[in-house]
């Protein structure tokens, strides 16, 4: 019993940091947009280069 509650809190740590690393890694792109943006890149361009929605790309041009 031990070493399967101790194997499913090993589990449950391994999801919660794949979880904050993907969390990390979309605030990540999105500063990179915002930085972009600022400097005058375009768009489109934003989007396909950070993997980023176009929709959200907008959002961050616009300051949302």
């Amino acid at each position: 019993m031990f070493s399967s509650t101790a194997e499913k809190v090993k589990q449950g740590i391994k999801r919660e940091k794949r979880k904050v690393a993907k969390e990390v890694a979309e605030e990540v792109k999105m500063e990179i947009a915002r930085k972009m943006l600022k400097e005058g890149a375009e768009e489109n361009f934003v989007a396909k280069v950070t993997g980023l929605n176009l929709k959200k790309v907008k959002e961050l041009k616009d300051g949302k």
